[in-house]
């Protein structure tokens, strides 16, 4: 569903303390949308946002859901910054975004892992940094807006 031939994709590491955070990311916006802010009635054009997060720790239930949390929030956070407006107001994301995280399975999960700590520091980076780089490039490569400097 994403416009982007996968070669185009987007990598970002970042580290915080001993966790390690890798995101790769294709970055469409033809399907953007903003939350609250239903077009069900109009059929979804092609383009998405697909993220692939991976922690280098092993997660718990709780903190894997804070994880795909702070996924969410650095994807919309970079997005926002965009200031893309295809139908007037900032799009907030694409209405078929796809997030996956991955983590080893040894080792003692993580109990928690929301903003402040070392796995939602590294995590949001790394998303933040690759959405925002692969937003960028989309909207200049179809003149879409002037898109302000990335997050």
């Amino acid at each position: 569903m994403t416009p982007r031939d996968v070669r185009r994709h987007h990598l970002a590491q970042a580290e915080a303390g001993t966790v390690s955070a890798t995101c790769l990311t294709t970055v469409g916006l033809g399907n953007a949308t903003r939350v609250g802010c239903s077009q069900a009635s109009t059929p979804p054009l092609f383009g998405t946002i697909n993220i692939l997060v991976h922690v280098s720790c092993a997660l718990s239930q709780a903190a894997l859901i804070e994880t795909i949390s702070i996924v969410t929030q650095a994807r919309t956070a970079a997005v926002l910054a965009l200031d893309y407006r295809p139908h007037g107001e900032v799009v907030s994301g694409t209405g078929t975004d796809c997030i996956v995280v991955a983590a080893p399975q040894a080792g003692e999960p993580a109990r928690f892992a929301g903003l402040h700590t070392l796995i939602g520091e590294a995590v949001g980076a790394a998303v933040l940094a690759a959405v925002s780089e692969g937003g960028v490039a989309w909207c200049n490569e179809r003149n879409a807006s002037r898109p302000r400097a990335s997050a």
